[in-house]
């Protein structure tokens, strides 16, 4: 009687031990499918102590670049994964009015799939030259006062393409589009030339050297579709880091665009030398940046509307062909409170002229930026 009681108590664990089996598989299954969300983001806030030669001393507090976001990806088939991504960035902490409100403040927005193909994604994201190239920018996190030298492409409208990891490196290609074409007129919407802006690069490294080499066409309009000059010549530029402990990094960028005043285009140079040495959590950098820009003169540039519909044009004059020198000097201390918060403190040396600064000035920037 025992044993016939035991048989139909283990008959019965099993017929329900089955469907939770194969509930549990099925949520598995279904939890895979439905692959992984990750909200994520950051708050960061500066306070700057600047003397401009010209315009005198200041203090200012400020947002420097808060950011929220959404990735997710899923598996397609064994050998294929989609992703997508959304950030906003430059939340206005500092400005209850709601001015600089985060949203319409688009930074990237993507979607795409790799494989044992590679990587391709279409969307607003960094660009193959900014990641190859722009490296002392990237570097430091205030930024305010490096230099960029990159082409006019832009980094939305975007079709992005990575390849699989070959022995050595990798090599990427970014092609942009502008919707709709008048094919007829010879112009995109927004009124500039008919063409497709494109860049190529690719990265190599080998036993703690690295070569990474990009080009931008140029073509076209950069993000600022409202008040773009015309005419283009390529940026080619080359970055190589040297890596002789697990602990310093060093490096130096060279970047050169023609100058050509048949096409109202300015030439370029700039060359870039940086470091950085980790201490524990502690992190000391610096980087010298010179740029040269050889100006043409004056021209007209045209100024569009909201629609993109020409509206008429402006006097943009940049001298008469001389060349003017831009250098920046930056030293940064930063140390990694936790895995969430980490605090610095930058000092930047610059002559470069902007909206802000009409002389020679130093800047000191402490900051904080926590993350989640």
């Amino acid at each position: 009687m025992k044993k016939h009681i035991l048989a139909l108590a283990v008959a019965a664990a099993s017929v329900t031990a089955v469907p939770a089996a194969f509930a549990q598989s099925a949520y598995a299954n279904a939890q895979k499918s439905a692959g992984e969300t990750t909200f994520y983001g950051n708050i960061q806030y500066a306070i700057e102590a600047v003397d401009d030669s010209e315009n005198g001393s200041k203090m200012d507090s400020y947002d420097n670049g808060s950011r929220l976001g959404i990735r997710h990806e899923h598996k397609i088939t064994q050998s294929i994964t989609g992703f997508a991504k959304v950030e906003v960035r430059g939340l206005g902490l500092d400005d209850k009015s709601g001015k600089d409100s985060a949203f319409g403040r688009l930074d990237e927005a993507y979607i795409g799939v790799s494989g044992d193909f590679g990587k391709v994604w279409i969307g607003s994201d960094d660009t193959t030259y900014e990641t190859l190239i722009q490296k002392v920018p990237n570097y430091f996190e205030s930024g305010r006062y490096n230099l960029y030298a990159g082409g006019k492409t832009g980094e939305g409208d975007l079709l992005q393409y990575e390849s699989p990891l070959l022995p050595g490196g990798y090599v990427g290609g970014v092609m942009k589009f502008y919707g709709a074409v008048g094919f007829e007129s010879g112009q995109d919407k927004n009124g500039g030339a008919n063409k497709l802006p494109y860049q190529l690069g690719m990265s190599y490294a080998l036993d703690g050297f690295a070569l990474n080499v990009a080009m931008d066409s140029n073509d076209g309009f950069d993000d600022n579709r409202y008040s773009q000059r015309r005419g283009s010549n390529n940026t080619y530029g080359m970055n190589m880091e040297f890596t002789p402990l697990e602990n310093l990094i060093f490096g130096t960028t060279y970047s050169y665009k023609n100058k050509d005043s048949s096409e109202k285009v300015s030439g370029l140079k700039q060359s870039d030398v940086y470091g950085r040495y980790t201490v524990g959590k502690t992190v000391f950098a610096t980087s010298y940046e010179r740029m040269e820009t050889q100006d043409y003169g004056s021209y007209d540039v045209a100024i569009y509307n909201s629609d993109g519909m020409e509206v008429g044009t402006k006097a943009v004059t940049y001298g008469s062909g001389e060349t003017i020198s831009h250098e920046t000097f930056t030293l940064q201390a930063l140390h990694n409170v936790s895995e969430s918060l980490l605090v610095y403190s930058e000092v930047y040396f610059t002559n470069y002229k902007s909206e802000s600064l009409r002389g020679d000035a130093t800047s000191l920037v402490v900051g904080a930026r926590y993350s989640f």
